[in-house]
């Protein structure tokens, strides 16, 4: 098993290192992080979730553009220059990362 978490680490790294977009997150508690994510077209539409931004997917552990913790709710993510609320935080069900819905309306 140590060998597939290893193989979805690397996979998680290289797509993000493609796709990612820079962004700075700030925890409810504690130091401003700069961190590397990919934004995500897929979830909620503004008509349905007024406010809803996009999702962000964001990695994990210990590499340089990684969260070295869990995110959780109700912290900010700097993208482009923008505050953007996390109003929730749903665990990837494959790899090693989190899926931060941002919202552009703080709850």
């Amino acid at each position: 098993m140590g060998n597939f978490a290893t193989l979805l680490a690397t996979l998680n790294s290289g797509a993000i290192g493609v796709f990612g977009t820079a962004a700075t997150y700030q925890p409810p508690a504690g130091p401003a992080i700069q961190i590397q994510g990919i934004i995500l077209a897929s979830g909620m539409p503004e008509s349905t979730a007024p406010g809803y931004y996009c999702d962000f997917f964001v990695s994990v552990g210990p590499a340089t553009g990684n969260l070295p913790v869990a995110p959780v709710r109700y912290s900010t993510v700097i993208l482009n220059g923008v505050a953007y609320y996390v109003n929730d935080v749903v665990a990837d069900k494959v790899g090693n990362g989190y899926r931060l819905i941002l919202n552009k309306n703080f709850p």
